[in-house]
Order: structure tokens, then C-alpha cells, then sequence
């Protein structure tokens, strides 16, 4: 048993949440999976998960064991990332996650430009417009727009955009042009509401001079 590999597996297979979907993002067959966990398990001597014909869930051990090996495949990859470096080339996997507006109008465009300048680096993309637990789904980085929400999780600000309140000819012949946000109470509007926003994007305004 190669016993790296299988701190991978198994750290896949909790991240994933199933064996089959572990198996899928390594391309291997499931029952590839669940023989290395089982050779895992007998190598250690303590059982790592809980499996049933519906459910898998960790034990107590595999939590423990979970957080060992993600510190240890965590510093092996900073090592390969300092010889990297080291020799000038920079290399690896990233996991990205976006929504898909962004990623088609603005990261995809961008990747031209970047994989000219860092060839050795594999991007995965995880698009959803959801918001999603990036620890659960093993994302290195996500990219999101609207005002960021209390976390351990480092931030940063990577640009700007504006929000535009547009109306149809058809409908501005029907019911008029407003004459200032507050207007618009008044008007039927068509906003987005994201899975982590109480009230639609089109309901919020700055205060302002017609406000």
C-alpha cells in the first residue's frame, strides 16, 4: 500500500463525500477506493468511517486522522512549491470556485494571459452561483461579488462593478420614467436574489441626492 496515495484517498473521499465521487475526481474505479480505505484502515488498526448501503459518515479517528493528513499533504505541497520557486517555476493544481457570469466574462478570457505566464499551473474550475462551504468542497479560492460576510477566511478586493437599473422602451412608454430612486418603489422590477441575500440586489440604494 502506498501509504501517501492513500492519505489522498482518503482525504478525497471526506471531501467528497462518497466513494464514488472520490473515485471520479481521482479517474480511478470506486472499487479502487474502497480497497485502499479498507488497507488504510487495517494498516492503522482503527476503523475511519462509517459506512452504510446509504450513508457514509467519519468516525471520532477518521476526524482526527482527516486534519493529520491534510496538514501533512499540505506541507509536502508547500515543499514542492518552495523547489519550485526556487528553480523559477512555478507549478501545481489550484482549485477555483466562481459563479459562471464571472467565470465567462471575466476569469476565462483572462486565462490565455496567465497560463502564457504559468504554464506548470492546473486550474479547476467549481462553478455555482451557491455559496459553498470551500473547506467541504476542497476549493483553494473563491471569487465572489457583495459585501463579505464575517470569516476566518482571508479576503481581499480584486476589483469593482456597478449595478445598472435599466428599463425597456416598452415599459418606460407604459409606466413612465422615474425621476429618483425612491421612484422606483413604485415600478416592477426584476432583481437577482443570491441563496445567502434577505432582499433582492435591485432593492438596495445608495443614499444620495434624489434619494
Amino acid at each position: 500500500m502506498d501509504r501517501f496515495q492513500a492519505m489522498e484517498t482518503f482525504v478525497r473521499v471526506i471531501e467528497s463525500g462518497s466513494f464514488k465521487k472520490a473515485a471520479d475526481t481521482m479517474q480511478v474505479l470506486p472499487s479502487t477506493v474502497t480497497r485502499t480505505i479498507k488497507e488504510l484502515e487495517s494498516h492503522i488498526g482503527v476503523r475511519l468511517l462509517n459506512r452504510t448501503t446509504r450513508a457514509l459518515s467519519v468516525t471520532n479517528a477518521g476526524l482526527r486522522y482527516y486534519d493529520a493528513c491534510k496538514t501533512l499533504l499540505r506541507d509536502v505541497q508547500l515543499t514542492e512549491e518552495a523547489a519550485s520557486q526556487k528553480s523559477g517555476v512555478l507549478r501545481g493544481s489550484i482549485r477555483v470556485g466562481a459563479t459562471s457570469t464571472l467565470a465567462k466574462n471575466f476569469i476565462i478570457p483572462a486565462l490565455s494571459a496567465f497560463t502564457d505566464r504559468y504554464p506548470e499551473i492546473d486550474i479547476d474550475f467549481h462553478l455555482a452561483d451557491a455559496t459553498v462551504d470551500i473547506v467541504q468542497q476542497g476549493i483553494d479560492c473563491v471569487i465572489r461579488t457583495g459585501t463579505l460576510q464575517p470569516s476566518r477566511l482571508v479576503g481581499r478586493r480584486i476589483g469593482r462593478f456597478h449595478w445598472y437599473v435599466c428599463g425597456s422602451p416598452d415599459y418606460i412608454r407604459q409606466y413612465g420614467t422615474p425621476t429618483s430612486t425612491a421612484a422606483l418603489a413604485d415600478h416592477i422590477a426584476v432583481g437577482y436574489v443570491g441563496n445567502h441575500l434577505v432582499v433582492p440586489i435591485v432593492g438596495r440604494f445608495p443614499k444620495g441626492e434624489n434619494g
